[in-house]
């Protein structure tokens, strides 16, 4: 299974880049992921031509769409770790994840969405989300190959 996570920052704390390739070593057991950043494809509010064009290959490449959302639903590491499985029984070979920008994702992206996910009620920084989706995301195979991260 492979794992894209697009995302759209500048550039990140030393700190932050160090433990998200904590957790991608980490990951490389169980999964391929690969992170992508996009300059912001949001103008006044609504999605950039250009932005449309590299949505429509984000999606085109993605057997299933997951958006981080604070509209989206929140769920528990076994919850997250059963969504892991349920794809992998599926045979679906790409999950891309959105991390949207500080101006958040037009609806034309959260409304072409398979899945809307919310890591939090809280509202968190960028690099702080894409490393707590890292998290979650290893988190959830230790679970399934029962390992003892998860405690």
């Amino acid at each position: 299974m492979k794992l894209i996570i697009h995302s759209f920052h500048r550039k990140s704390e030393s700190s932050v880049t160090q433990l998200e390739e904590k957790y991608l070593g980490r990951l490389k057991p169980y999964c391929r992921v690969e992170m992508v950043n996009h300059k912001s494809w949001i103008e006044a509010g609504k999605l950039s031509k250009r932005g449309m064009n590299n949505f429509k290959k984000i999606t085109e490449a993605a057997d299933f769409l997951v958006v981080l959302s604070e509209r989206g639903k929140q769920v528990d590491s076994r919850e997250f770790a059963a969504f892991f499985s349920s794809q992998q029984r599926m045979g679906l070979s790409v999950i891309s994840f959105i991390v949207g920008p500080a101006e958040g994702l037009p609806n034309e992206i959260e409304s072409q969405a398979d899945m809307k996910l919310s890591l939090s009620k809280l509202t968190l920084p960028h690099e702080l989300a894409r490393l707590f989706l890292l998290e979650a995301i290893y988190r959830s195979f230790d679970i399934l190959k029962g390992g003892k991260y998860h405690k």
